[in-house]
């Protein structure tokens, strides 16, 4: 099959939604499939600017052997809400523009969110007459609307028509979680929609000497916790920060590895409390990762307590989990269940700091426990959620499209 990818996030662009769909599409390829990609230039979670890529408005070129079309996004947003508008609706026009240059194809795959993805995409595969389908990823407007991001009645109401069309016209819909899955079943679409989770590659975890960043963490004699990923509304990171002042202790020091809009926030909460054990990196490079990973005791992963947090399943709990890893994690529903099944970490409620708190001090008193706790998680996505197999489901279902 000729498999048209769109999205607005694709590396050297970094995070979970970059990750998933580059390497759905390497493997892709790797069983035979000619695989492109449309997406644009990278910006949203990178620390500086690309200096190959500044003041362009198109480019083809190739990553691992895939092509990959980069289509012009207004960047200047500063993570407000008329301009996140601004970005997604720009990227939306000129990837339908720069995709009737292209050449045709037999699936075009949209990830959402953005949700303007879901617009483009029903678009472009009309043009190319190719069969439609949509990867649900978050279900907006519902996420904005129970964070507060979205208030106005009439704009709600507006997205929700858009987001059943765009469900009602897709030919296959791809839930991430089982959550997002029910939902779309609830909407009438249950005879067309499927469950791909995430997972990870298990090569994701070597931790080779060219993969080593430029920023190192020395451990002395301290207990490193850590958090990677977007510092963003939906994770409830000040819980960890609350929880580290009740430990008040100095052999505990925790590093958060990531950017994003909360990021001034718990910065300026740390500065305030006066914490030295509480320290920020800049995003890190995908292969860098793992280095990360490897010289922490205890990963931690947290949301907010709201309803639609039962349904997310973060790339970083397997990441963590592949890497031998134990968890303490401040999340309910899907994850809690997953990290419960596998073995892999203590479960502590959303938001509750002093629960938190109980958990790394338990694992930080048993070493033995963490070293148990981290080999059943490895074991448990090495035999559940390889990104190979998951991504052999997806094919058998385009095949039959």
């Amino acid at each position: 099959m000729k498999i048209l990818f769109l999205t607005q996030y694709f590396p050297p662009e970094i995070g979970a939604a970059s990750t998933r769909i580059s390497e759905t599409a390497k493997y892709l390829k790797a069983i035979g499939h000619d695989i492109s990609v449309l997406t644009t230039f990278p910006n949203y979670l990178m620390s500086k600017p690309i200096a190959k890529y500044m003041g362009r408005i198109y480019c083809c070129e190739t990553f691992k052997g895939i092509k990959v079309y980069r289509s012009y996004t207004y960047t200047n947003f500063k993570k407000s809400l008329l301009g996140q508008f601004f970005a997604f609706s720009s990227f939306m026009l000129s990837s339908i523009f720069i995709s009737t240059h292209l050449e045709p194809c037999d699936v075009l795959i949209a990830t959402s969110p953005p949700f303007s993805v879901g617009i483009s995409g029903l678009i472009i595969s009309k043009l190319k007459r190719a069969k439609f389908v949509f990867e649900v990823r978050d279900i907006y407007p519902e996420t904005a609307v129970q964070l507060g991001v979205l208030k106005s009645t009439i704009l709600i109401n507006i997205l929700r028509a858009v987001e059943h069309f765009l469900y009602s016209r897709a030919n296959l819909l791809v839930a991430l979680t089982k959550g997002i899955l029910n939902y779309l079943k609830q909407l009438g679409n249950g005879d067309k929609s499927i469950l791909i989770t995430n997972g990870v590659n298990m090569d994701f975890c070597s931790h080779r000497s060219d993969n080593m960043p430029d920023i190192k963490i020395n451990k002395g004699n301290k207990l490193v916790l850590l958090n990677v990923g977007i510092l963003g509304r939906v994770h409830s990171l000040e819980t960890i920060i609350d929880a580290l002042v009740l430990l008040n202790n100095k052999d505990i020091v925790l590093y958060f590895v990531g950017e994003g809009v909360e990021e001034v926030k718990l910065k300026s909460k740390v500065k305030e409390l006066k914490l030295k054990n509480v320290l920020f990196l800049e995003n890190q490079k995908r292969e860098h990762i793992p280095y990360f990973i490897s010289k922490s005791d205890i990963c931690l992963a947290t949301t907010k307590k709201l309803e639609l947090t039962k349904g997310t399943l973060p790339v970083k709990v397997f990441e963590y989990m592949a890497c031998g890893k134990p968890l303490v994690a401040a999340v309910h529903g899907e994850a809690a269940d997953l990290i419960k099944t596998a073995k892999a970490g203590l479960i502590v409620e959303p938001e509750n700091a002093k629960e938190m708190a109980d958990a790394i001090v338990k694992l930080y008193q048993n070493p033995g426990l963490r070293r148990k706790m981290g080999k059943n998680g490895k074991s448990f996505v090495t035999q559940y959620y390889m990104r190979e197999k998951l991504v052999d489901k997806l094919n058998t279902y385009l095949s039959q499209l």
